[in-house]
């Protein structure tokens, strides 16, 4: 996510509860679907080192919050798609936000929750952005969605003005304009400086709840498609390659690195995969490559969860670090679109302000062999079967899986104890004896 501005939060005032006030006070709120608990899905595979409180935290994710829309009068939007209503910035789990949003958001800029700097909007319009607003697996789960909310509440989408922070990254302007929404419509302001009151405004609701997204999210992706075929015509489904591995090694701002990410691709292509770079292709481009794929695989991150634009019956596969962060959205994702998941999970370490990630090999093409098995044409004897076979690592390869996965824990414990003071270096001790 690209860095904003820093703010000096000691001039803001400490928030207390007279300061925020929780939606839908004084406001009409319109229900779509309700909320959903269910058990959520089971990957096909789990490879590599997934701890028992990794697994837990798996296993916990079972409700998704009902989708719906806010209807307010009057009220002001500031900061990253924050409502303030009479020197009160309201909040509302629906919404992803809480007061923590508040405490995030002060570090690019000050909130304004009082008259200073506010311009009136005498129009009805909709609310999409919300915190997250400049990363790209935010616009495509999060924000554009709540386009269908819209329409599902009865307003046309595409005849309505859209409110948005001036700092968007360009990518959210292009979306916008692919789906219909017209320059004309949208009404930028400076979230850090101004307040735009709105006569009327339409705040919708996200369709997920943490890892879990709502069933109606298959609805929206399927009529962000219709959108983007009116203006461009549809896609072939065969246009892009059948196996995809999706590759960000120069996302600016990216806070998880796959340190083998060479090695680990030229696996895949062995495999038969495609190596795919998303962010230096047009979103229509993206969104084709999807569509036609079949097998899904990649490090996980907001690019893959472009697979809500991919058929039912696609398999995926995501590379992951073994901590809590970044979660299981892509497994909520994939239960709701019909399509089924498997995970090859690696040690992962943090450096500066960056989780580093190493994938075993082993792991990695044993994740290959399981996609391949899977596959409806893979049966015994076949020429696809003999491949996944082929893909399977030999029990030295397993020794040596097992050695490399040692080394990498023992450096990650020792590069924890060393950040935290524990014992000093070999060349901090011998500068000290020097």
């Amino acid at each position: 996510m690209a860095v904003a501005r820093q703010h000096d939060t000691r001039a803001d005032p400490v928030f207390d509860p007279g300061t925020i006030e929780l939606l839908p006070s004084r406001g009409e709120y319109v229900e779509i679907a309700r909320a959903e608990i269910s058990a959520p899905l089971g990957p096909t595979f789990a490879l590599g080192p997934m701890s028992k409180q990794l697994s837990a935290a798996y296993a916990r994710d079972i409700e998704v919050m009902a989708v719906g829309c806010y209807l307010l009068d009057n009220v002001g939007v500031t900061s990253q798609g924050f409502v303030v209503r009479e020197r009160r910035l309201l909040i509302s789990r629906q919404l992803h936000v809480d007061q923590s949003s508040f405490v995030r958001a002060r570090s690019f800029g000050r909130l304004l929750h009082d008259e200073d700097a506010k311009r009136r909007l005498n129009a009805t319009a909709v609310l999409l952005t919300g915190p997250g607003h400049r990363g790209y697996g935010h616009w495509l789960v999060d924000f554009l969605p709540k386009l269908f909310v819209v329409k599902a509440a009865g307003i046309d989408p595409l005849a309505v003005s859209y409110v948005v922070p001036g700092d968007v990254p360009e990518f959210a302007l292009r979306w916008l304009h692919l789906v219909g929404i017209s320059e004309d419509l949208i009404e930028r302001y400076d979230p850090y400086a101004e307040i735009v009151e709105v006569a009327n405004l339409i705040v919708p609701t996200p369709m997920r709840t943490g890892g879990r997204a709502h069933p109606l999210l298959r609805d929206a992706a399927a009529y962000l498609g219709d959108l983007l075929n009116r203006r461009q015509g549809p896609d072939r489904p065969d246009r892009g390659p059948d196996r995809i591995f999706l590759s960000r090694p120069n996302v600016p701002g990216l806070d998880r690195m796959l340190v083998n990410r060479a090695g680990i691709e030229r696996i895949a292509e062995a495999a038969g995969y495609t190596i795919v770079h998303p962010e230096r292709l047009p979103i229509t481009d993206q969104v084709a490559i999807f569509r036609g794929a079949s097998h899904v695989a990649g490090e996980y991150g907001s690019a893959m969860h472009g697979t809500i634009f991919a058929r039912a019956d696609v398999s995926v596969c995501a590379l992951r670090p073994d901590t809590l962060h970044p979660g299981f959205l892509q497994s909520g994702l994939c239960q709701v679109m019909g399509q089924t998941i498997g995970y090859v999970f690696g040690v992962g370490w943090v450096e500066g302000a960056q989780t580093r990630l190493s994938i075993a090999d082993e792991d990695w093409q044993l994740a290959l062999q399981m996609l391949e098995v899977r596959d409806a044409g893979a049966r015994p004897g076949s020429r696809r079967w003999q491949h996944a076979r082929n893909l399977a690592p030999t029990p030295i390869a397993r020794v040596r899986m097992l050695y490399r996965r040692g080394r990498l824990r023992l450096r990650q414990t020792v590069t924890r104890l060393l950040a935290a003071g524990v014992f000093r270096s070999p060349s901090d001790a011998a500068r000290d004896r020097s």
